[in-house]
């Protein structure tokens, strides 16, 4: 796996899509996650800061997170099926980790609020080039 961070947003011209480019760590690998123009717009919001909108639902996910106790460990974006892309979040609650399947934009909305890691399998390094 790769740890990663948010290179940049654009657009892919060669498919027509809106994307934020992912790098690894060293700054030697990256990988563009496709997404839908809204979804672009609330990343580019998020990336602000202070993100000038209201609370979102993923601010709310972190909040109800620590009201239970529990903590975001990492995030990892696992598998690129039909050109969409998956991942799953790893939450702590003292001790007990739970795997929780989600999608690529809620991985790194999350990624980004909570400060989390956020991983990408080399298998999906592979298929998305």
């Amino acid at each position: 796996m790769y740890e990663m961070r948010i290179k940049g947003l654009g657009c892919c011209p060669v498919a027509d899509r809106k994307t934020v480019i992912l790098e690894d760590l060293a700054g030697e690998k990256f990988i563009p996650i496709w997404l839908n123009p809204v979804e672009l717009q609330a990343l580019s919001f998020e990336l602000r800061e202070p993100s000038p909108f209201k609370p979102t639902t993923h601010h709310l996910l972190l909040t109800i997170l620590e009201t239970v106790r529990g903590r975001i460990k990492y995030l990892v974006i696992h598998e690129l099926r039909d050109n969409v892309f998956y991942a799953s979040i790893s939450l702590d609650f003292g001790g007990s980790e739970v795997i929780v399947d989600c999608g690529a934009f809620d991985a790194l909305m999350l990624a980004l609020k909570a400060k989390a890691p956020l991983y990408v399998s080399q298998w999906v390094m592979e298929m998305a080039r």
